[in-house]
């Protein structure tokens, strides 16, 4: 067992990472994973020897650590480097965790959603996020590439089930692969099992590089075309875009503000001129981020759209989970 952080998540804050399993034990051997592990172990629940009560108590000393220092912790985040409903004592271990304190919040894939035994522990969780790739099953096959006992359709209904019985915060994210679920067709059913599924955000992730040539993310225009036609089906969709590497320069407050609203989504010149008029900050400052390379400006539809400039997609921070951001590999 590993305790990765405290770290900042763009969808939970200050986190802690707990890793519970082995590391390449996965229904899924996805194309863009980082880890990509092989899926040659059964894909049902075992005991992999987790002591729900011994975790909990070592994630409750590394809480009051953090405390005494005058640090806090917003959620507590399940997400070992593979699938994480694989662990028959997961619902144990969630509810052990919920008596820290801190919401707790779990990625998965949600294959094994479909057994009841898995879906009740899920229950447990406080935050979830499901993964949630394509509906057509050829496509499934090239980027997921599961288990051969595992189905799409069961799959499905797994989700749609899960999705109706959890009275938590629900969250998808859909990693856009060019080639592979990027055009209209793949968009409009991704949007059609979204509505059912009502997400409170459905975000869309890109691949980290891998050295795969077949593995890219869309080009930023194509991006921009398919936030816009989610968005134009479904509520409370974002971006999840790479951060650029290495370190950033320093920027001033209004910069800081101006990025921060663009990290998780686009916009038209028009609607982002709207907005900035009640800030104070002036459009002197898109200039400039535009000019340091910190924001793209694209053309679509006719109009300039402003995109934060995170798709160099060069060195990626190492992964810390299967399914879900990027994280500091070991705790600072």
């Amino acid at each position: 067992m590993e305790i990765v952080g405290p770290y900042v998540s763009r969808r939970l804050g200050r986190v802690l990472g707990i890793e519970t399993l082995p590391a390449g034990h996965c229904t899924l051997s996805c194309l863009h994973c980082p880890l990509a592990p092989p899926s040659t172990h059964p894909p049902l629940p075992r005991d992999f020897g987790t002591d729900p009560a011994a975790v909990a108590e070592a994630v409750g000393r590394r809480l009051g650590e953090l405390e005494s220092r005058g640090g806090a912790v917003d959620a507590l985040v399940l997400k070992p480097r593979g699938e994480a409903t694989l662990d028959a004592r997961l619902g144990d271990l969630l509810k052990a965790l919920r008596k820290l304190g801190p919401k707790v919040a779990l990625f998965t894939n949600g294959t094994l959603l479909h057994r009841p035994e898995v879906s009740q522990a899920v229950l447990a969780a406080d935050w979830v996020s499901l993964r949630v790739e394509t509906t057509r099953h050829e496509a499934w096959l090239a980027l997921n590439r599961p288990h051969p006992a595992v189905a799409l359709p069961e799959v499905v209904r797994g989700l749609l089930a899960f999705s109706k019985a959890f009275p938590g915060t629900l969250v998808t994210e859909t990693t856009l692969v060019k080639g592979f679920n990027d055009d209209t067709d793949h968009l409009a059913e991704l949007a059609r099992l979204l509505s059912h599924l009502r997400p409170f955000r459905s975000y869309l992730s890109f691949p980290p590089p891998s050295g795969r040539p077949e593995v890219q993310p869309p080009d930023p225009v194509h991006i921009l075309e398919c936030f816009e036609f989610l968005h134009s089906r479904l509520p409370g969709v974002r971006l999840l875009l790479p951060d650029i590497p290495g370190p950033e320069p320093p920027v001033g407050a209004g910069q800081e503000r101006l990025l921060g609203l663009l990290a998780f989504r686009p916009f038209s010149e028009r609607t982002l001129r709207q907005l900035l008029v009640p800030t104070g900050i002036s459009w002197k400052v898109v200039e400039r981020l535009v000019e340091g390379g910190r924001v793209q400006r694209l053309s679509f539809k006719g109009q300039n759209h402003y995109l934060r400039a995170s798709l160099g997609w060069g060195t990626h921070r190492p992964a810390f989970g299967g399914c879900g951001e990027a994280a500091p590999a070991k705790s600072p």
